[in-house]
């Protein structure tokens, strides 16, 4: 006698769950070069504070804004394009909401009001430039400070 009235309670339990847990619908889209990425070998996501996807590839960066891929290339004839194919890269957003881009050839700074970017690089002659070209790694301090992790070490 007890089994059935169990199995009515757990049969209960389980379609309350059901209801009140609400359904969720989620849509993918497959983001490939057949839809304007500009690789299919990708190398770094980050979602930034203002929802866009950030996209590493062999081929430059993508931005994603759910709709639209715009697409960021090196350009060697424009200082302000990024600074090298980006075959490795590391994203960071700094708590003004900077994007930064660490790659093989130096590190670069998204600029959101020109939609281009401030590249620095390694210049031996320079003290205040940064120790290596080959970013490993990028992070902030509580004072708002970026520091770049190299291969030649740490910069700030």
């Amino acid at each position: 006698m007890k089994k059935p009235f169990y199995s009515i309670i757990i049969l209960f339990v389980i379609q309350l769950i059901q209801l009140f847990s609400g359904t969720n619908n989620y849509n993918f889209k497959n983001l490939t070069t057949s839809n304007k990425l500009s690789s299919n070998l990708i190398k770094a996501l980050y979602q930034d504070k203002k929802g866009f996807l950030w996209i590493g590839t062999y081929n430059g960066i993508n931005r994603y804004d759910g709709k639209k891929i715009k697409k960021y290339y090196f350009d060697p004839e424009n200082k302000t394009s990024l600074p090298d194919i980006f075959q490795r890269t590391d994203f960071y957003e700094d708590k003004d909401e900077n994007i930064w881009f660490g790659t093989k050839n130096g590190l670069s700074r998204y600029n959101r009001n020109n939609d281009n970017f401030t590249n620095f690089t390694n210049n031996p002659i320079d003290k205040e430039s940064i120790g290596s070209n080959n970013i490993t790694d990028i992070a902030e301090d509580k004072n708002g400070l970026i520091w770049i992790a190299t291969k030649n070490g740490i910069s700030k």
